[in-house]
């Protein structure tokens, strides 16, 4: 069916799980992402959760429209809040105050479900941009007290304010500094959750025992390995690869292109331009938030690609390490 065609079919909310997943192909394979744009702004239910589902599933595809996705944060289903919530973690506009806002406030949501998915936008970008806007719009309140706690964005969290965070009487503080605690820096800190396991929410306790299965140190300058999907072998293959790039300047040209081409991935040999990387399952993608890294410089993430099992394995590399 064109992609056209069940646009269509979505909009009136008469469509399939099987026809969602076919229009969310077209996309993934070049379909304009603008033609998202009439689900994005519908009034239909049926069509902003498809919007936001989709969001979540292309990421930083989205890159523009964080606006248009940042509204459909008031449906009505805690499972569509929480999809566009993951979406925007790929796509909002740091100038969107509104919509920032609007995501800090979601771990105030009335379901923990949505709680979660709050606590992870701030372990992925740490919530300084964040929780300013919402101590902006609403002042006098937990808000403004988060925003004068936190550090500059150069500054370590440290255990002192992990501890006044999960100690703290407001829920809001509690599930803040959970998101907090499980931030990499570039490696986890395992002191810091060992604090935050001890908050009293429930969601931000699953948070961080899920957390604390997933990184494997590889070295503390460069970053983690990520073991969603990967089995141990690819690890190594992980590591032995970066451990063969580091060192290695990245190609002025092809920097200035992942700079303009954030979520693109690159195979090594363009990267660092030498035909003799010999690691053809290995990409790199150049993100333009420091995800894996307290820090304003960029990171790339280096993809180990098992495509026939569909699995890989991944470790952020902290662009000053290379």
């Amino acid at each position: 069916m064109t992609p056209e065609k069940l646009i269509e079919k979505i909009l009136a909310g008469d469509y399939s799980s099987d026809e969602f997943w076919q229009l969310y192909g077209h996309f993934y394979k070049g379909y304009p992402i603008e033609n998202i744009v009439p689900l994005l702004e519908s009034e239909n239910l049926d069509a902003q959760s498809a919007a936001a589902h989709l969001a979540n599933e292309l990421g930083s595809v989205l890159k523009g429209y964080g606006k248009q996705l940042g509204k459909i944060l008031k449906h009505p289903s805690a499972q569509v809040r929480s999809d566009a919530i993951h979406g925007l973690r790929e796509c909002v506009d740091w100038d969107d105050t509104d919509t920032l806002a609007e995501i800090v406030f979601a771990l105030d949501d009335p379901d923990p479900f949505v709680h979660r998915a709050a606590m992870f936008f701030i372990l992925c970008h740490r919530g300084n941009f964040a929780i300013r806007a919402a101590a902006a719009k609403a002042p006098g309140t937990i808000y403004q007290e988060l925003a004068e706690m936190m550090p500059s964005w150069r500054q370590s969290v440290s255990p002192e304010l992990i501890t006044k965070l999960i100690k703290h009487s407001n829920p809001i503080a509690r599930r803040f500094g959970v998101g907090l605690a499980c931030r990499t820096k570039p490696v986890i800190d395992a002191e810091l959750l060992d604090i935050a396991i001890e908050c009293d929410d429930e969601e931000g306790k699953r948070m961080v025992e899920g957390i604390r299965e997933r990184p494997k140190p590889i070295m503390s300058k460069i970053g983690y390995i990520e073991e969603d999907y990967g089995p141990c072998s690819s690890s190594f293959r992980l590591g032995e690869c970066i451990a063969t790039i580091v060192g290695r300047k990245i190609s002025p040209n092809i920097k200035r292109l992942m700079a303009r081409k954030a979520g693109r991935f690159y195979p090594l040999d363009l990267i660092f331009d030498d035909p003799e990387l010999n690691f053809p399952e290995m990409e790199i993608c150049w993100t333009d938030h420091a995800v894996g890294a307290d820090s304003e410089d960029p990171t790339i993430v280096v993809i180990l690609q098992d495509v026939p099992e569909f699995k890989f394995t991944q470790a952020y590399v902290h662009l000053g390490a290379l």
